[in-house]
């Protein structure tokens, strides 16, 4: 393609992705999610000509404004701000991203128009350039699969996933063409998020490996003194003010992840990159099969970036204190940050492909682009509190497969409320037990109480219990419970009553029993009952009523085949005879004894 051509191209494809963007914006309500506040408050302050710290006054003054936008209405800023040596406040994200977005967020005000519209502009611009450089690189068809993927859901809101995205990619895109800007860019990320500045020493070590004459040039020193202040502003702003280079620190575990911890990020099936961008995934694999099968082709200085950088991206990542944080659609944001490492692996393997990556790109790019664009368009609310539907299937089909990070499975399995133990899958084919010693049952109700072997039984050890044909495996996991989760005894078989409930659940045949939907469930209605759990098949169900007052009732479809049995598993004895009230052609209700802890209802 002539030069001409190349431009006339490139400038049409950008042009359609910055109208493609804006169009996702326009139909998205603006909010603030996440950490959003505070660089909206930013921003706010420092338009209206204030600095980026927080006085008493413009925490006063900022309220009327964040009270326009959803997310952050009730929310006072000063409320999370820390207190520095002058008695003013500030967050602890630097404030160089919100000070770009300033000019515009006072832009998108004096419009009438909401403050993070000033945001969204500023990530607009920035992912265009990220995908206007790409272009001529990469091709249209790789940056419209990379640009428009999980980092869209990001593009409206005041945070700064699109911001290190777009500046990541920059990095990737030129390190081995323009060094000087590569790391420029990698500096101007890491003021938000210091761990990226480790690409700045990365890109030297790659290129002195790879390419010893790009050290020579004096754009490279240029770029890494830039960088090298942009970081020093960072720690300096922060250890004048409050004695401690950076204020994040006080968010970090500290602690040496283990492997699960690592692998969180690229292939959770709840927080994963690679199984939230199947297409993403299909790409790196073949194109790393390519690279090995022709090695020489990857000792590039950019690619090597990407082999030294990943691994140090992967333990920054577990060093957070809540893994699971809020404010993603589910994709956990760290995973954003790996898309602009694979730039340097799928441009490497384009080349040596003889078009067949770019065709096997074409295939996947236009499925892509629609589904990210619905999927994670940014008008859908953060679902990060329930199981993705890869990660229900695997739970109750395959539970061994994938053992989670128990604070990944407590949070998704409990929405909205503080994770208890122990915690199951409906049918509890999966199920995270805590160590209670020998005396305590450990089992929820109305799970199958296995025995457990003692490496599971001691006092705050995790462990799963995996269905299996037969029974449970069990898989300890790294850490103990500690503070993070209580221990739910009301809602777990006592130990005495484990053996009972084994030998009904036995003869019920259990392991083909399940936890119906609500709507196939042979139970209609109770009253007088704390909590009523059940498995059920055709034929036969197995009820577990917790704590009966005095007008327990359970109200159960008619069959006249079924035999009915009330059992105390505290006791191992029959309560006596079923007792039937109110029965129509469609129900019988079922009286259950008055004040127990449990009471178990056999039907078949």
């Amino acid at each position: 393609m002539s030069p001409h051509g190349q431009t006339a191209q490139i400038g049409v494809h950008t042009f359609l992705f910055a109208v493609f963007l804006v169009a996702l914006i326009a139909t998205s309500p603006p909010r603030a999610i996440g950490d959003g506040g505070e660089y909206l408050a930013m921003a706010l302050d420092m338009g209206a000509g204030s600095g980026p710290w927080l006085t008493n006054d413009d925490a006063a003054r900022l309220r009327p404004a964040l009270a326009t936008v959803d997310g952050v209405r009730d929310w006072d800023p000063a409320s999370v701000a820390h207190q520095s040596r002058d008695g003013t406040r500030d967050f602890v994200h630097f404030w160089f991203y919100p000070a770009l977005a300033a000019p515009l967020v006072r832009a998108a005000a004096a419009a009438g128009m909401s403050p993070v519209h000033g945001f969204a502009a500023l990530n607009v611009l920035l992912l265009t350039i990220a995908f206007c450089v790409a272009v001529p690189r990469i091709g249209p068809v790789l940056a419209w699969l990379l640009c428009a993927g999980p980092v869209l859901w990001w593009i409206d809101k005041p945070h700064t996933e699109v911001f290190t995205f777009s500046l990541l990619s920059l990095a990737a895109l030129l390190l081995a063409e323009s060094p000087g800007w590569a790391i420029a860019a990698a500096g101007v990320a890491a003021t938000q998020n210091p761990p990226i500045f480790v690409v700045v020493p990365a890109a030297l070590l790659a290129m002195a490996l790879t390419r010893p004459a790009l050290l020579r040039s004096a754009g490279v020193w240029a770029g890494v003194a830039g960088a090298a202040a942009l970081l020093g502003a960072h720690m300096l702003y922060y250890a004048l003010r409050h004695d401690t280079p950076f204020l994040l620190l006080g968010a970090t575990r500290g602690v040496w992840p283990n492997l699960t911890e690592l692998m969180v990020v690229p292939f959770d099936t709840n927080l994963g990159l690679f199984p939230t961008f199947p297409a993403l995934t299909l790409l790196i694999v073949v194109a790393v099969l390519a690279l090995v099968w022709r090695p020489q082709t990857w000792w590039t200085p950019d690619v090597l970036l990407s082999v030294i950088v990943l691994p140090v991206f992967l333990v920054s990542f577990t060093q957070t204190t809540n893994v699971h944080h809020g404010g993603t659609p589910g994709l956990s944001r760290y995973g954003v940050w790996l898309v602009p490492l694979a730039i340097p692996v799928l441009r490497a393997a384009r080349s040596v492909s003889a078009g067949w990556l770019n065709r096997l790109a074409i295939a996947l790019a236009i499925p892509s682009v629609i589904a990210s664009a619905l999927i994670f368009h940014p008008r859908h609310p953060d679902n990060y509190r329930e199981p993705t539907a890869l990660a229900q299937f695997l739970w109750t089909r395959y539970p061994s497969v994938t053992n989670p990070l128990p604070e990944i499975f407590g949070d998704v399995l409990t929405p909205g409320i503080e994770p208890t133990l122990p915690i199951a899958t409906a049918s509890c084919e999966k199920v995270l037990l805590v160590g209670r010693g020998e005396a305590q049952g450990m089992w929820p109700i109305p799970c199958y109480p296995a025995e457990v072997p003692l490496h599971c039984r001691t006092p705050e050890a995790l462990c799963y219990a995996n269905r299996t044909a037969d029974g449970y495996r069990f898989s300890p996991t790294r850490d103990p419970a500690g503070p993070r989760f209580k221990f739910a005894g009301d809602r777990t078989w006592s130990r005495a009553s484990e053996a009972v409930v084994r030998r009904i659940l036995d003869e019920l045949g259990w392991p083909t029993l399940r936890s119906p939907d609500a709507d196939a469930s042979m139970i209609v209605g109770s009253r007088g009952i704390e909590l009523v759990r059940s498995l059920e098949a055709s034929d036969r169900m197995f009820v577990v009523a917790v704590r009966t007052a005095g007008d327990a009732e359970i109200d159960v479809r008619r069959s006249a085949r079924m035999s009915w049995r009330l059992i105390d598993p505290e006791t191992d004895t029959e309560t006596g005879q079923i007792s039937f009230r109110g029965a129509n052609a469609e129900t019988l209700r079922v009286r259950l004894p008055a004040k127990r802890p449990f009471v178990i209802l056999v039907v078949k």
